[in-house]
C-alpha cells in the first residue's frame, strides 16, 4: 500500500524484473531466480522451473536454454529444472558415438539408458551401450 493510504512502505512500487520474484507482500529488493528456474515477464510472484530439455545456468534468468543448443543433437534432461548444460545428453534407447555430434538410435541388441556414451566405456558411475540378454558385444562394437 501507499504510503498517504496508511501503509508503511514507499510511495512507489515497482514490479520485479523478469528473472527475479517476490512471494511476499512489503519486501524492499526482489529475489532472484535460482539456477534451473526462471521469469520472463516481469511482476512475477515465483519462478517456473526450466522444462525437459532446456536448462538455465546462472540466477536470474529469464529463459531457459535448449539442450539442442549446448549438447548433442536430440539431447534432452532427464529432469526438469536442471541447471547446468552437462544435464543435456542423449535420452534411453539413443548414445553418443566417440567423435560424434548427434545422438543415434541403439545399436540392435544393445541397452542404451540416459546419458549413454560410447566415449565413456568402463569410466566410474558412466552409462554406456551394453548388450542386452540373448546378445553379445562383438569386438569394435560401441
Amino acid at each position: 500500500r501507499r504510503a498517504e493510504e496508511g501503509g508503511s512502505g514507499p510511495s512507489d512500487c515497482a514490479p520485479c524484473a523478469p528473472g527475479s520474484y517476490s512471494a511476499l507482500t512489503g519486501r524492499s529488493a526482489c529475489s532472484p531466480c535460482p539456477a534451473g528456474w526462471f521469469t520472463s515477464a516481469a511482476g512475477q510472484l515465483e519462478c517456473s522451473m526450466c522444462p525437459r530439455g532446456t536448462f538455465a545456468s546462472g540466477a536470474a534468468t529469464i529463459a531457459c536454454a535448449a539442450c539442442e543448443d549446448a549438447g548433442p543433437l536430440g539431447s534432452t534432461t532427464e529432469n526438469i529444472a536442471s541447471s547446468n548444460a552437462s544435464a543435456c545428453q542423449c535420452p534411453a534407447g539413443t548414445y553418443l558415438p566417440a567423435d560424434e555430434i548427434s545422438c543415434l538410435p541403439c545399436p540392435e541388441g544393445m541397452f542404451c539408458p540416459f546419458g549413454a556414451q560410447e566415449r565413456r566405456i568402463g569410466a566410474p558411475g558412466a552409462a554406456w551401450p551394453v548388450a542386452r540378454r540373448g546378445f553379445m558385444a562383438r569386438e569394435g562394437a560401441p
